[in-house]
């Protein structure tokens, strides 16, 4: 059974922020919860809208977050782990060098996911986890699976987004990003027909029909992206193009 868990983050007294909703849905956890092996239980949570299932059982608890969510993050894991489960953490904090994180769960994720985390699934089954699970290179981000978009409360989110990648990582290397830092100064695409299917499935899975993409640099490359537009129009979806520093 595993437990991924986007946190929240904290107030300036010291109190967990939460809400009755959120604004826009991140693809992160519904990207890696697709990553697991089709037999294992996957549950995923959002720490602003939910309580943490901490007395609940499970194997293994997963936490991805940003840099203003880390004390909360910390917190999350720290009680787990007194609970004598294990804990995996991951994201931009985590892969951008907190010397600090490895005091607070198990093992640590850096970097892109694709290879590590099923890596770091097959370890524990075998009993031998390791502290740091890092690929060497970046992926080639071909076959990636559709995210488990139906392990979300659709409802929470206002806006009726479905989180789509195209492209990964930036051409440019600009010193106040942290994009090329993560994943290299490579600009990587996937196969355009492979990110349509994606759409088509994804769509039919959540009945949703606003696109959001969730590039670092939807267009730095203006042929391909107009491409990408061509295929999609026929869809008859509505769209939007974010530069996000993180999914």
């Amino acid at each position: 059974k595993i437990l991924l868990i986007q946190p929240s983050r904290l107030k300036e007294d010291g109190t967990v922020y939460r809400h009755k909703f959120r604004w826009l849905m991140g693809m992160t956890l519904p990207y890696l919860a697709a990553l697991c092996n089709s037999k294992d239980e996957v549950t995923i949570v959002d720490d602003c809208l939910q309580e943490i299932p901490y007395s609940q059982k499970w194997d293994i608890v997963g936490i991805t977050f940003m840099s203003h969510q880390a004390y909360r993050a910390y917190q999350i894991a720290d009680e787990f782990r007194k609970r004598g489960v294990k804990v995996v953490m991951g994201g931009f904090h985590v892969s951008l060098g907190a010397s600090e994180v490895l005091d607070h769960c198990d093992s640590i994720v850096i970097g892109e996911a694709e290879n590590s985390w099923p890596e770091l699934l097959r370890d524990f089954e075998a009993g031998k986890m390791k502290k740091v699970y890092q690929s060497v290179e970046g992926h080639e981000l071909k076959g990636l699976p559709v995210p488990r978009y139906d392990l979300m409360m659709l409802d929470k989110y206002k806006i009726p987004n479905l989180p789509v990648q195209t492209t990964r990582g930036c051409p440019w290397n600009c010193n106040y990003c942290e994009v090329t830092q993560v994943y290299g100064g490579k600009y990587r695409f996937r196969p355009i027909d492979e990110v349509i299917e994606e759409i088509i499935l994804a769509v039919k899975l959540t009945q949703r029909k606003l696109l959001y993409f969730v590039d670092d640099n939807f267009a730095a490359n203006h042929t391909r992206a107009k491409s990408l537009m061509e295929k999609i129009m026929p869809l008859k979806i509505k769209w939007t193009a974010l530069c996000t520093m993180s999914i």
